[in-house]
C-alpha cells in the first residue's frame, strides 16, 4: 500500500471513518411513562423519545405531540457507572431534572419539570 510521507494511508482512513467516536456512544428509544405519582396528564404517555449519548453530551429528543420538547445534557455530573442527576434551566427560571439508573447506554431515565409533582419515566423499547 502506498502513501505520501507522513500521511496515514487511505485504506487506515476508512476504517477509522467507520469506527464508532468511543465504545459508550449509543442510541435508543424510550417511551414516556408516569411515574410513582398519579396526577400526570395521561395525554403524555407513551410519547416516544429519541436518546443518543457520547461519552461527553446526553441528547433526549420527543417525538410527535411534543416535537419541540428536547435536551442537551452534559455527561459530567454524571457517576462512573452512568448513574446520577443532571439539573437543566427550564422556562420561568424552574430547574428540570433528570436521574439516570445505572448503565451506558439504554436504560430508565426519571424526569421533571418542577413544576407538578408528577415524575415521568423514560422506559428503553
Amino acid at each position: 500500500m502506498s502513501s505520501l510521507p507522513g500521511l496515514i494511508p487511505l485504506a487506515a482512513l476508512s476504517l477509522l471513518a467507520a469506527a464508532p467516536a468511543t465504545a459508550d456512544d449509543s442510541n435508543w428509544t424510550a417511551v414516556q411513562w408516569v411515574g410513582t405519582q398519579r396526577d400526570c396528564s395521561e395525554k403524555y404517555m407513551n410519547v416516544r423519545w429519541h436518546i443518543s449519548q457520547t461519552d461527553r453530551r446526553i441528547t433526549l429528543q420527543a417525538d410527535s405531540r411534543s416535537a419541540h420538547t428536547g435536551w442537551r445534557l452534559s455527561t459530567r455530573e454524571l457517576n462512573p457507572d452512568g448513574s446520577g442527576r443532571i439539573e437543566a434551566p427550564y422556562h420561568n427560571n424552574r430547574t428540570a431534572w433528570f436521574e439516570f439508573t445505572p448503565g451506558h447506554g439504554p436504560r430508565t431515565i426519571f424526569f421533571n419539570y418542577n413544576y407538578q409533582a408528577c415524575v415521568w419515566q423514560l422506559h428503553p423499547v
